[in-house]
């Protein structure tokens, strides 16, 4: 069974989003929380670095708050693992104490416990929730939608690391949460909808569509794709379905979006780039150069 039918299964012992299961990160109070596992076999092989193990679930977590409009503020986090006797346990003491002042987190608390095969860690972060919390089952008929920066590099290099695309990673690809730009995004009362892009553009934009009760229509020319040395006929396929971007596609009304789009740029010093709109139907689409319509909200990555 893959990821999303077994978190429809456990919908029933939830209760309704923004509290319950349905967003980015769960709303606890004044709080944000966000938990990432990352398993041996699945995530990560054993020879990987344990910083650069470690490293995704920071990201990830940090991420979902973003994507919730959380503040950037300092956190706290628990952090369980279960690693092997061989594992060397003062090597991931030190990654996660770099980490963690890296990333102003607090570990509070956590579990430990031996493993008899392979590794497993999980972070669980807690944060400060915004002015707003964005959600995903807020978007409207008519809102402009966008993307937070341009996409495809993590998937060239994840590709090129892992030998897919032969030889070795020739761009330097960092992840990068976009907490800045959530927090200002939490401010903004035009902000009709926001996921942070971990699964794919299409897949994760069907999230809101689905959940909002629209039809997300991105446009062919208008997807930013960044500089991958690839041939131009692959360049925007890996655009739309390069999970783990970690970028933020959001949803704004379409009497806001000029202003916001200025206020970014003045406030933030940065870009945001129009990517679609949203109209009456259901799903995620992509629109051609020759105006016809393509169903992308299946592609991207999805987690069995």
């Amino acid at each position: 069974m893959k990821e999303f039918k077994f978190i429809e299964l456990l919908k029933p012992s939830s209760v309704p989003s923004p509290e319950g299961i349905g967003d980015d990160a769960a709303v606890l109070g004044n709080n944000l929380i966000s938990m990432d596992i990352m398993a041996e076999g699945t995530h990560f092989t054993f020879e990987a670095a344990v910083e650069d193990v470690l490293n995704h679930p920071f990201v990830s977590n940090l991420s979902d708050m973003a994507a919730m409009g959380g503040k950037v503020a300092p956190y706290k986090a628990l952090f369980g693992v279960s690693v092997p006797e061989e594992y060397d346990k003062v090597m991931i003491s030190k990654a996660l104490a770099k980490l963690s002042k890296a990333y102003n987190v607090t570990i509070i608390g956590g579990d430990t416990v031996t493993s008899k095969d392979g590794a497993f860690f999980a972070l669980t972060i807690i944060g400060e929730k915004g002015e707003r919390i964005l959600t995903r089952n807020t978007a409207q008929k008519g809102d402009v939608v966008f993307v937070s920066r341009p996409l495809g590099a993590g998937k060239y290099a994840l590709q090129r690391k892992s030998g897919v695309l032969g030889g070795k990673p020739d761009i330097n690809y960092k992840f990068e949460a976009e907490t800045a730009l959530g927090e200002f995004l939490g401010s903004f009362d035009g902000v009709t909808a926001c996921i942070d892009i971990s699964d794919g553009l299409g897949m994760d934009l069907s999230h809101i569509a689905n959940d909002s009760g629209v039809k997300i229509i991105v446009d062919y020319d208008k997807v930013p794709v960044a500089k991958i040395p690839l041939p131009e006929r692959d360049k925007l396929e890996f655009a739309l379905s390069s999970g783990e971007e970690y970028a933020l596609a959001f949803t704004v009304s379409a009497d806001k979006a000029d202003t916001l789009e200025k206020e970014v740029k003045a406030k933030l010093k940065r870009e945001i780039y129009r990517v679609g709109s949203t109209e009456s139907g259901d799903r995620c689409w992509l629109r051609k150069k020759d105006g016809t319509l393509l169903d992308i909200s299946r592609i991207g990555y999805e987690h069995r």
